[in-house]
């Protein structure tokens, strides 16, 4: 197990623009990337509810200063995705790692992937305060 650093420039220079859409929803992804924007409303039910494994950083989006977002990150890195090949050859959605190499916490990240991963309680979490813009997959 391993853990992420995000001290970058990001969060020193984190004005954003929007690029395309006009409808606002809990979770906001990036245009070009994999990386995700959070609500404050999901932020604060992932504080109350201490779960573990993640962070976020304020963000100012250009033109649409009332709006309150953060980056959202996992800072925990668990071992790699085991059964790719049944993946590719659609045997299987589910992915497996070794479990010896997750240190518990609720929200994660596997090595060499780009997924956010979480537990059946943030997911629980997240659907009970009706998140927007989020979907989940078996894992």
């Amino acid at each position: 197990m391993s853990t992420i650093s995000y001290d970058c420039d990001l969060k020193r220079y984190n004005d954003f623009k929007i690029a395309a859409g006009k409808k606002w929803a809990d979770v906001l992804g990036f245009y070009d990337s994999t990386n995700v924007v959070i609500s404050d409303r999901v932020k604060m039910a992932l504080e109350d509810h201490n779960v573990r494994g993640w962070g976020s950083f304020p963000i100012n989006i250009i033109g649409f200063e009332d709006k309150k977002y953060h980056a959202f990150f996992p800072v925990t890195v668990a071992g790699k995705i085991t059964n790719l090949e049944a993946i590719f050859n659609y045997e299987t959605e589910k992915r497996e790692f070794d479990v010896s190499t997750w240190n518990g916490d609720e929200v994660f990240t596997n090595a060499e992937t780009l997924n956010i991963v979480c537990t059946e309680k943030v997911k629980d979490l997240l659907e009970s305060i009706k998140a927007t813009n989020i979907e989940f997959s078996p894992y």
